[in-house]
């Protein structure tokens, strides 16, 4: 390869690949760009719906009573906007966020973040807030979930004399499904290079909406997404180091790299 064809391929590493996004519409929407800016075609499909929750009075007064709060997704910092901001300032307990993304939608709400952990998981952060808080008097921690959201922050504190309070703020779901779905080449045009997923939902979505071919690579955000993947025949399934989008797309410069080439 000649030196400028390497230099281009180094600035657009995705030019002339297919990749597919599988989650909510406006969380397809902050990812498209960056990965279009690196070369890719990008097709956005919507295989979760989110929806808001909960009830604002119920969640001001949790926050009062709060030393503490965890947010686990940018999505619970825009249901805690969604039920509060229109109400007057919400109580500011400190904030610990699992990711920078989730830290940047919750400070106009909240402030800035007294904790973000490294790692991007929600088990990170309750290891990072269990070490901070190993001193200190007992403390009321309020997390803000998903309705059926795993418990990895009350696992992480189990055994500390804190309390910790789980309030649901949101809901996601799979895309509803089709009768027979269509090909998943059908619906991109052409032939897909890989496909890239935030959550086991996201797979369930994708699979109510298009018919996967087998043996076709993705990349995972997460060892539970991981595990889903493999197991509904998606191969190679690369897991994202971090769960964000520098996870994402250096997972996706990985896949692609050993992929032998798109799948119909």
């Amino acid at each position: 390869m000649k030196i400028q064809d390497t230099q281009a391929h180094e600035a657009k590493p995705f030019l002339g690949k297919r990749l597919v996004l599988t989650r909510a519409a406006a969380d397809n929407a902050r990812w498209a760009p960056a990965l279009e800016a690196l070369g890719a075609e990008v097709l956005s499909l919507i295989c979760i719906e989110s929806h808001t929750t909960g009830d604002a009075g119920e969640l001001r007064q949790a926050l009062k009573g709060a030393d503490w709060l965890v947010l686990g997704s940018r999505r619970a910092a825009e249901a805690a906007e969604e039920l509060l901001l229109k109400r007057g300032a919400a109580p500011q307990p400190r904030l610990a966020c699992v990711g920078p993304a989730t830290a940047a939608a919750a400070e106009a709400l909240f402030g800035p973040a007294a904790l973000l952990p490294e790692g991007g998981t929600m088990a990170a952060l309750a290891r990072d807030l269990r070490e901070r808080l190993h001193r200190s008097p007992p403390q009321t921690i309020l997390e803000l979930a998903a309705e059926d959201g795993r418990h990895d922050l009350a696992e992480g504190l189990a055994g500390t004399p804190h309390e910790l309070r789980r309030l649901v703020v949101y809901r996601t779901a799979p895309a509803a499904g089709v009768e027979r779905p269509p090909a998943l080449f059908e619906i991109a045009g052409g032939p897909v290079d890989l496909v890239l997923l935030a959550s086991p939902s996201a797979l369930t979505g994708l699979r109510h909406l298009a018919s996967v071919p087998e043996g076709l690579p993705c990349v995972a955000l997460g060892p539970t997404t991981h595990a889903a993947a493999l197991a509904a025949g998606f191969a190679p399934c690369t897991e994202a180091a971090t769960r964000d989008l520098d996870g994402l797309i250096a997972a996706a410069r990985q896949a692609l790299s050993a992929s032998p080439g798109s799948a119909s």
